[in-house]
């Protein structure tokens, strides 16, 4: 019983990750990293440092939203949240500074 249960556990850890899944996840980082700096328009760190992440991010989720897994609708959503927080943010200390 104890070896079939071993047995069990090791298939388990050994399925194999697609080239999708890990894609996947560096979109996900990648779009979190946007989201969380966009806001940043100190020296023009959202420019250089944020939206070129977000930028990377909307092209891998572009080849991996074929797999129509729901998993895939977190991506745009982030990037989203992530261009209207930036652009409000903007607007703000564009705005608001006068």
């Amino acid at each position: 019983m104890v070896l079939l249960l071993m047995a069990e556990y090791y298939n388990f850890a050994c399925m194999k990750i697609m080239k999708n899944d890990i894609l996947f996840f560096i979109a996900i980082i990648l779009a979190l990293w946007f989201t969380v700096t966009g806001i940043f328009w100190v020296y023009w760190f959202a420019v250089i440092f944020a939206y070129p992440a977000g930028i990377a991010s909307f092209f891998i989720w572009q080849t991996i939203k074929k797999d129509n897994k729901k998993r895939n609708k977190l991506i745009p959503f982030m990037l989203t949240i992530g261009l209207i927080a930036s652009l409000a943010f903007l607007a703000y200390i564009l705005i608001g500074n006068n």
